[in-house]
């Protein structure tokens, strides 16, 4: 009995070794995809099913969508999605009262409007699949 315990405790830890700590001040969350076909489509696709309206645009290697308004109506995200091959590299802006434009970032507490913007890019980014890594860009 003591070994299968002790052998569940070092498969946890292994697993817990390997998983990627969430950098301080990451603003990039890029997302590997199965292959380069169709990623375009795909970006578009996750951006329209989270509620967000995309910005006219003709590029092939970025998408842009307009500015939503998260929960309680104080913060407003846009987020771009950068395509190179196989992954995505998102990231977004925010605008918190008067002050637009800053980066979201993985900073601050839970429940403050920053955290608020992090927690949404990474619920996007989840949308495209599990594959994920955390950048400072």
């Amino acid at each position: 009995m003591k070994k299968i315990i002790l052998l569940m405790f070092f498969c946890l830890l292994g697993t817990l070794g390997f998983s990627q700590a969430i950098p301080e001040k990451a603003n990039t969350i890029v997302i590997t995809l199965p292959d380069s076909n169709g990623v375009l489509d795909k970006v578009k696709e996750v951006f329209l099913e989270k509620d967000y309206t995309l910005k006219a645009g003709k590029g092939t290697s970025k998408v842009v969508t307009n500015p939503k308004t998260l929960k309680g109506g104080k913060t407003r995200v846009n987020l771009i999605a950068e395509i190179k091959g196989a992954e995505v590299w998102l990231s977004g802006n925010i605008s918190i009262a008067a002050q637009d434009g800053m980066k979201i970032e993985y900073k601050g507490n839970k429940g403050t409007p920053i955290m608020d913007a992090w927690e949404e890019l990474e619920k996007v980014a989840k949308a495209f699949g599990k594959k994920m890594k955390y950048e400072v860009k």
